[in-house]
C-alpha cells in the first residue's frame, strides 16, 4: 500500500520499524529519552515535587459553586452495535474517559480500555456505553501510559489473549505478566504494520507512575494510518512544542482525538494536560480536520465542573472562526463514521 512519508531525511534515534517479537523486550535502557533511570520528556522539563504538590491541592482546593447543568457527566447514548459489527464499516465510537473504538481498514483498535472505575478511585460519573461482551472483534488495544485511569488490569483480563496490545517502552511486562497474547513495546517515532494500517507511537508531555515506581515506563499518542485516513489519539499530554513536530511528520491527519479534561487546577495540571483552549490550538496546529475530544465528563479527576470542556471547545472554535463542523463533542456510546481525506 502507497505509505504517507512523514520521517525526515535524518530520522530521530529510534525512528522507524519495530524490532519483531521478543526483541522489542530489554530495550527501555537502550532508548534515547532513558536517562539516569528514567524517562524524560524530550523538552527535558522536569516535574519536581509532584506528590508533594498533589497534596497541595487536595488540601486547599475550594471549588466554587458550580453551575447545575456542568456538574453531571457527558451525555450517554445507546452505542449502534448492529452497525459497529457490520463488516467494512469505518468509525470511531467513543466509548467513555479516553476510550476510544477506531475502525479503519478492517480493523477494529481500542484506546486505553477502561471499563469501571480505576483501582482504587470511585470517580466515575456516567455508565458504560456497552459491555465488552457488546464489542466487534478487538484486534489492537493501544496503550498511552501506565496510569491507573489508562491501564486498567482488570479490563485487560476481560478483553482477554485476542488483541496484540501495542504498548509504551517499559509496559511490555504488566501485558505478559497477565498471560496476554502479543505485546509489542514501543519506543518514540517507532512503527509497526499490522495488517494495512501502520500504528506509530510518538511524544506526549507527560508522565508515568505505577505504585512507588516513577517514569520507569513511556507515555505518549498513537498514528494509526490506513491508505486513505490518518487518525490520531494524543493520549494525557500538555501543550507543547513536540505536538507541532507531529503535526509536521504527518500532514495529513484526518481525525485528532485529544485529551481535553482534568485541566485544574492550573498550577497543578498544567505541565500534564492540556486544558480546552489549548487543544484547539493544538488541532490548528496539527492541520487536522477532526476534532474529537475524550477524557471529560466520564471520570471526576480534575478541579474543573465536568461538563464544561465542550463549552470552552466551543467558544474557541467561535472566537478563532473555525467551522464549527470540524468539532464533533460525541455523547458516550456515540459513533462519527469516518469519511476518508
Amino acid at each position: 500500500m502507497a505509505r504517507r512519508e512523514h520521517l525526515p531525511d535524518a530520522p530521530l534515534p529510534g525512528s522507524g520499524p519495530l524490532p519483531d517479537g521478543d526483541s522489542a523486550l530489554g530495550r527501555r535502557k537502550h532508548s534515547p529519552h532513558w536517562q539516569r533511570g528514567a524517562f524524560r520528556n524530550i523538552d527535558e522539563v522536569r516535574r519536581r515535587f509532584r506528590a508533594l504538590n498533589f497534596l497541595k491541592w487536595r488540601l486547599t482546593d475550594r471549588r466554587a459553586r458550580i453551575p447545575r447543568r456542568l456538574v453531571s457527566g457527558a451525555p450517554h447514548v445507546e452505542p449502534d452495535t448492529a452497525r459497529l459489527h457490520q463488516q467494512g464499516f469505518e468509525g470511531i465510537t467513543w466509548l467513555g474517559h479516553a476510550t476510544a473504538l477506531i475502525q479503519l481498514g478492517g480493523m477494529n483498535i481500542l484506546t486505553d480500555p477502561l471499563w469501571g472505575n480505576p483501582v482504587g478511585y470511585p470517580c466515575r460519573l456516567v455508565p458504560q456505553a456497552m459491555a465488552i461482551a457488546d464489542l466487534p472483534p478487538i484486534h489492537a488495544v493501544l496503550i498511552s501510559h501506565n496510569h491507573l485511569d489508562h491501564l486498567d488490569a482488570r479490563t485487560l483480563r476481560k478483553i482477554g489473549q485476542g488483541p496484540v496490545y501495542a504498548v509504551p517502552l517499559g509496559v511490555e511486562k504488566f501485558i505478559r505478566r497477565r498471560r496476554l497474547r502479543y505485546a509489542v513495546g514501543f519506543d518514540w517515532w517507532e512503527w509497526h504494520e499490522l495488517g494495512p494500517l501502520r500504528i506509530t507511537f510518538v511524544p506526549s508531555h507527560h508522565w508515568s507512575q505505577r505504585g512507588l515506581t516513577w517514569n520507569r515506563s513511556l507515555w505518549g499518542g498513537w498514528i494509526i494510518e490506513s491508505p486513505t485516513t490518518t487518525v490520531y489519539y494524543s493520549g494525557d499530554t500538555a501543550r507543547t512544542p513536540i505536538l507541532d513536530e507531529i503535526g509536521r511528520r504527518f500532514p495529513h491527519i484526518d481525525y485528532a482525538i485529544l485529551s481535553t479534561g482534568s485541566y485544574e487546577p492550573r498550577w497543578y495540571m498544567k505541565t500534564v494536560h492540556m486544558n480546552p483552549e489549548e487543544a484547539v490550538d493544538t488541532f490548528v496546529t496539527l492541520g487536522a480536520r477532526h476534532l474529537i475530544p475524550v477524557h471529560w465528563g466520564t471520570l471526576r479527576l480534575g478541579a474543573e465542573p465536568p461538563g464544561e470542556a465542550p463549552i470552552l471547545l466551543e467558544r474557541q472554535f467561535a472566537r478563532l472562526g473555525l467551522p464549527a463542523a470540524a468539532l464533533h463533542v460525541l455523547a458516550i456510546g456515540q459513533t462519527l463514521p469516518v469519511a476518508p481525506g
